[in-house]
């Protein structure tokens, strides 16, 4: 059950969400499109390519890695 705590924004929502469920793949990619509106690309990349390994035809994950 998710606490309080973890549902104050969307990026903690995603991080509670992998670490309940890694191979959670819209989670991932959710998160990497926050990290990477934020600038944080390496980041951004380690989780669609997460998402990848879990879901390899998600073409959106392959549009923002491109």
């Amino acid at each position: 059950m998710a606490t309080q705590q973890s549902l104050r924004d969307n990026e903690t929502i995603w991080r509670d969400t992998i670490a309940k469920d890694p191979k959670s793949w819209m989670a991932h990619n959710n998160l990497a499109t926050i990290l990477f509106d934020r600038g944080e690309m390496l980041e951004a990349i380690e989780h669609h390519t997460a998402a990848l390994r879990v879901k390899p035809d998600d073409a959106p994950a392959h549009n923002e890695l491109g």
